[in-house]
């Protein structure tokens, strides 16, 4: 995905390059909302949500900035795929402990006593 998101960058950052702005102002926009679809099915074939605003926030923000002239040069599309990336991972990992488990392991922990592994060898 990160590749992906890195390609659209960079097509739009050559483009703007080359023609020194004015065709860019043009076709960028049209990269930039098929960016935009482009991950927001592949999110969805994931089986990711975008009910939270968190994840709402990061994907149309990073839209709204490639839609501005200036800004589309900069890797947005990416930045805001590796934030949701990010946010999906924390999202797992913190979705593998439930609450009961964490506080069941902080009571077993909590019957060693402070010298009890370090003497083990």
């Amino acid at each position: 995905m990160i590749l992906v998101a890195l390609l659209y960058d960079g097509v739009q950052a050559l483009i703007d390059f080359i023609s020194v702005g004015t065709i860019g102002w043009l076709t960028n926009p049209l990269i930039s909302f098929w960016s935009f679809l482009t991950f927001f099915f592949w999110f969805k074939l994931k089986g990711l949500s975008f009910m939270r605003p968190n994840k709402a926030l990061t994907m149309g923000g990073s839209y709204f900035l490639e839609v501005v002239p200036l800004l589309n040069s900069l890797p947005t599309i990416t930045l805001g795929v590796v934030i949701m990336l990010g946010i999906t991972y924390a999202e797992d990992v913190a979705g593998i402990i439930s609450p009961e488990a964490a506080k069941a392991l902080g009571v077993a922990l909590g019957n060693f006593k402070k010298g009890d592994f370090t003497n083990s060898l």
